[in-house]
């Protein structure tokens, strides 16, 4: 790819008021800004196009491989922690029970560097992992490994981390629950600190229950704040992982400098953590796995707004399971309608407010698949006013590479609507978009994809979203 198209990639990307430091939005204040940026930023709806191009191989291993590397030269053997002497103890009778020392479990039961290590593509090169006998990563919040429990380590020169300890206890079920409530009354306290504060600080990002490995199992995305940026990070993106199995509990502890945390957490490495332990003593642990989010109510369908049904009764956007809170999208970016073709700006057509929601699918890495924005007007005229303005301006409105379109127009006994499609051949972008005003109130729904994606938003499917737009409006002004 050369300059001249990086630079003219950048170039459109800009004018598309899309903000590029959404693909890597570092430090604790991302969880809240990037829901108000994914609202303006309306290639998201295409996973950044042309911009997936050139970061392809950096979101690739921003999920759970981070800071992976090919397989270090070093001892296989896992480190572990030296049985206490036994004679040193003078109350220890013959009946007593010597704690666990970590020699009965086997090699085979640990992760390796090759498990966290994605496919590599020709070129691609990771920094070296490096073994050690630390028992314990930089992270605020992480555990030291207990004594008794076999571990290992890793470390490599982008300041990426790897802990994995096991530890065998007489009681599993208590040991887990200590463990966990450990990390997340200390991730808590961090959070209650800061507040509201958009200040870096450490916080959950993400927290899962995994049904069907062992007898139980837990993890979580959490930032750690770092006191010096590195690399222009301000936090630890760290993964953790915990298992029960039996009298065995594993937790998995890595991460490194911090990239938004943009995809689920997958629980294909809780998985194989509990298959190696398993496998390594015998047991069957893995059933049919399924995670659950703990840590994020679903926020449900909403009076006023699109249901969740209306989006996925369209083919290709089956997909879609919940809408985001409803957002501000001026509160982070500039006025107006969050789509860079639609140039009148309703706030400042006398609008009380506005509202942008996006609708998503279970993945959200593959980004909102369609917006929804409702402006608020103080009557009818001035609500037919605006809409009349924007429908005459987006009409004329012209950028370099895109053909616009004016797909149809439709006027209803209280609604009128208009749609149009934009088609960019250089990029292979495509954005579907349209508005209706329905009372004192006007919606516009939106969508972007590549031509590549196997989806599409014809003009009727719009048409038919915009006619359901309008209803719920009706309804929502009439029970107000």
């Amino acid at each position: 790819m050369s300059d001249n198209f990086d630079d003219r990639l950048r170039n459109r990307l800009d004018s598309l008021n899309t903000d590029l430091s959404g693909v890597r939005l570092d430090g604790p204040a991302a969880a809240r800004r990037r829901a108000a940026q994914r609202t303006r930023n309306q290639i998201t709806g295409v996973a950044l196009a042309g911009v997936a191009v050139i970061v392809a191989g950096f979101i690739g291993v921003t999920q759970d491989s981070l800071f992976s590397a090919p397989e270090p030269a070093g001892t296989e053997t896992p480190t572990t922690v030296p049985s206490p002497d036994e004679t040193a103890d003078p109350d220890q009778t013959d009946d007593a029970t010597p704690p666990p020392d970590g020699s009965t479990v086997p090699e085979s039961a640990f992760l390796t560097t090759e498990d966290i290590t994605p496919e590599l593509e020709a070129g691609d090169e990771f920094p070296e992992w490096v073994e050690g006998d630390a028992r314990e990563v930089p992270f605020d919040c992480a555990p030291a490994v207990p004594d008794g429990a076999a571990y290992k380590y890793f470390s490599n020169s982008d300041d990426g981390y790897f802990l994995q300890f096991i530890e065998e206890t007489g009681d599993p079920v208590g040991r887990f629950s200590q463990l966990r409530a450990d990390m997340e009354s200390c991730i808590r306290e961090f959070e209650e600190e800061a507040g509201d504060s958009d200040e870096p600080h450490t916080q959950f990002s993400q927290v899962w229950a995994v049904d069907g490995l062992g007898d139980e199992a837990w993890m979580a995305h959490y930032w750690s704040r770092l006191d010096e940026p590195i690399d222009f990070a301000n936090a630890h993106l760290v993964a953790v992982r915990l298992v029960r199995t039996g009298n065995h509990i594993t937790m998995v502890i890595d991460g490194g400098p911090g990239q938004d945390d943009n995809m689920n957490m997958a629980e294909e490495r809780s998985e194989l953590a509990a298959q190696r332990l398993c496998d390594a003593f015998g047991t069957e642990c893995v059933g049919e796995v399924s995670k659950r989010r703990l840590d994020q109510e679903p926020v449900g369908d909403l009076a006023g707004w699109l249901t969740v049904e209306d989006i996925a009764s369209i083919p290709g956007y089956d997909t879609v399971v919940e809408g985001d809170e409803p957002l501000d999208p001026t509160e982070d970016g500039p006025s107006g309608w969050p789509l860079h073709n639609l140039v009148v700006d309703p706030v400042a057509a006398g609008a009380s407010s506005l509202l942008t929601r996006a609708y998503v699918p279970e993945e959200p890495a593959d980004g909102p698949l369609l917006h929804q924005s409702i402006a608020r007007f103080p009557d009818d005229a001035a609500a037919r006013a605006h809409y009349d303005d924007l429908v005459s301006a987006a009409d004329e409105f012209e950028q370099e590479g895109d053909e616009v379109t004016n797909t149809g127009s439709v006027d209803g006994d209280d609604y009128s609507l208009t749609t149009w499609r934009s088609e960019n051949d250089e990029f292979n972008t495509v954005f579907v978009y349209g508005a209706v005003v329905q009372g004192s109130e006007m919606s516009v729904v939106s969508t972007g994809f590549s031509e590549f994606e196997d989806r599409d938003l014809t003009p009727e499917q719009l048409t038919e979203l915009l006619v359901r737009a309008a209803d719920h409006l009706r309804d929502h002004q009439g029970s107000s």
